[in-house]
């Protein structure tokens, strides 16, 4: 299932949910698992449902499918700004060894458009292997059709284990970093940075229930617009936020609700997420938003 056991599912989630992350790592997963996020602002409204299910496990292997559906849509009139669909499905296969180690592969194929699967050159196409070498070393190959940087090139990773338990996280390499470490006896500090542009940090209340947190994230967006001229082009979100909020769980359902605003946001078609050269750029002025998050787990 990517959504919960690739790489891939780092080069798209926030640090608000980065609870997911230690899901790669476990040889213990979830016989399918339900998702359902939304978030009002402005101009940018979001939501999404997404799920996946585990077909077949053994001692040695995994096999699961998954699937996603987003809906990116804007308020006001601006003819720059077009509603979104992300519609996409695929699967995970693992196969584990003596010792806990393990090689993964995921594909995916959907399309991410203002008018989606309209025609091939608006589709996407990512796959992810995922080894592990020892208790701390890891090595990781992705290709995609729709990265914010280098699409259509075979991008290698790899990433160090140094500490994972409740408390503490140490995790380093390339293309990330995973970051989380007691502030006295109440607080955690965590960093979650993606290269070269996804960053997102969050102080959190270690608390036994509710637990209220900090953040501030950058976290980009790319979509592909129908109507390019270039097919290199895409839509980008630049997607900067800094709020409060409140995450919990209960038995097998997890949520996390939080309230903030929007900074320093930008809408534009590009190459790349960082070129110089921005068409159709919008600059709205910073807004407040709301996001609710909620996932449940079946064993």
């Amino acid at each position: 299932m990517k959504l919960l056991f690739t790489v891939v599912t780092l080069l798209s989630t926030s640090l608000v949910m980065a609870q997911d992350f230690g899901a790669m790592f476990s040889p213990h997963q979830p016989l399918a698992v339900l998702s359902l996020s939304g978030q009002a602002g402005d101009p940018a409204r979001e939501s999404e449902v997404a799920g996946g299910i585990r077909l077949y496990s053994d001692d040695k292997q995994n096999f699961g499918v998954g699937g996603k559906w987003r809906r990116l849509g804007f308020k006001g009139s601006d003819p720059r700004l077009l509603n979104y669909d992300e519609i996409e499905a695929g699967f995970n296969y693992r196969r584990s060894f003596s010792e806990n180690r393990f090689w993964s592969v995921s594909a995916n194929y959907g399309s991410a458009s203002d008018k989606p699967f309209d025609s091939s050159d608006v589709s996407f196409f990512e796959v992810t292997g995922l080894v592990k070498f020892n208790d701390r070393w890891y090595g990781a190959l992705n290709f995609s059709t729709n990265r914010t940087f280098a699409n259509n090139i075979p991008l290698p990773g790899f990433f160090y284990v140094h500490t994972m338990s409740r408390e503490k996280v140490l995790i380093f390499g390339l293309p990330f970093a995973f970051i989380k470490v007691p502030m006295g006896n109440s607080f955690s500090f965590q960093y979650l940075g993606v290269l070269p542009w996804r960053h997102a940090f969050k102080i959190t209340l270690e608390r036994e229930g509710v637990k209220p947190y900090l953040f501030l994230q950058q976290t980009p967006e790319s979509l592909i617009p129908s109507s390019r001229s270039n097919e290199d082009d895409r839509f980008y979100w630049a997607k900067r936020e800094l709020g409060l909020g409140l995450e919990g769980r209960w038995q097998a359902l997890r949520w996390d609700a939080a309230i903030g605003a929007s900074v320093r946001q930008q809408f534009y078609v590009a190459e790349d997420f960082n070129d110089s050269t921005k068409n159709g750029l919008v600059e709205p002025d910073n807004a407040g938003f709301i996001r609710l998050n909620i996932k449940y787990l079946f064993k």
